[in-house]
């Protein structure tokens, strides 16, 4: 007697099999990418789950800035409700450090590839920008971008681009050196195929693991990166929220209410904790 598949437990079954394939294997990844998530959909849900808007003021809430059952977590200097603006800092950061740490693997990614693959005075070119780039002290050269340039989203995601892709291109231009010698891309080259076929379908795939880890990483620090121009006034132009230019507002009164730059310093560092361990759980999975 023939048995016919239900295709209904089939689709379950290869989806719970695709589920298992992307889902981090070790508890450090697994935990980092549950705090990024998390993350993510409160900057999703920020418009409908915050109390208040970030920028509304509440005059009767100044003369008692400590939690409360109206302001759980307190309130500022200007009487606006802390969490409202941690809850909409993040949709800020979740924008920035994504499109700047893509920006930056891309740029980095495809002089990486040029300079290991090429050679010659590609290389050398490529190398000695890189080397100028690289020796100035990444803050400074932050500072300098921005100040020049002046505070916007657009101009933190050129900065972190500028200055994150030399150190991006010289991890790739390594991982290229080192594969490009493989007899799979000598047989692509054999059978005529065109560089960037090359490059990016045979060279590139095959150094996915270690760039996976070095990507969030790289997102981590974008993560510091714009909490530290936020501190330093280079963020966002004011009123609008992030992390960092929380903290620096409310830093005169860390002695008197420590909450009110504690609890978005909590939040920026919860982020960054869960970049760092889905890299190290990453590099465990290789």
């Amino acid at each position: 007697m023939m048995h016919t598949r239900d295709p209904h437990k089939s689709a379950a079954a290869a989806n719970r099999r695709l589920w298992r394939h992307f889902w981090p294997k070790t508890v450090s990844a697994r935990f980092g990418i549950s705090l990024i998530l998390f993350w993510i959909a409160v900057a999703m849900l920020a418009p409908w789950i915050s109390p208040y808007p970030p920028n509304a003021q509440d005059m009767d809430a100044l003369s008692n800035l400590g939690p409360s059952a109206t302001h759980w977590l307190g309130t500022d200097l200007l009487g606006r409700d802390i969490l409202s603006r941690i809850l909409w800092g993040a949709r800020t950061t979740l924008i920035v450090v994504p499109i700047a740490t893509a920006s930056a693997f891309g740029a980095g990614t495809a002089i990486g590839l040029a300079s290991g693959y090429f050679g010659g005075i590609i290389d050398r070119a490529i190398s000695g920008l890189s080397d100028i780039i690289l020796s100035f002290p990444t803050l400074i050269l932050y500072i300098v971008l921005i100040t020049s340039i002046g505070p916007s989203l657009v101009n933190i995601v050129i900065a972190i681009t500028l200055a994150s892709a030399p150190s991006i291109g010289r991890i790739v231009r390594g991982l290229t050196l080192e594969l490009r010698t493989h007899g799979y891309v000598a047989a692509a080259e054999m059978r005529g195929e065109s560089v960037l076929f090359t490059l990016f379908l045979e060279i590139l795939p095959n150094a996915r693991g270690p760039l996976l880890a070095d990507l969030s990483m790289r997102a981590g620090l974008a993560v510091v990166t714009v909490g530290t121009l936020g501190f330093l006034g280079l963020g966002l132009p004011p009123p609008d929220p992030d992390w960092g230019s929380m903290v620096a507002e409310n830093v005169t009164m860390i002695p008197v209410y420590p909450y009110m730059a504690l609890f978005p310093g909590l939040a920026m560092c919860s982020l960054v904790i869960g970049f760092s361990m889905l890299a190290d759980g990453l590099e465990e999975d290789q």
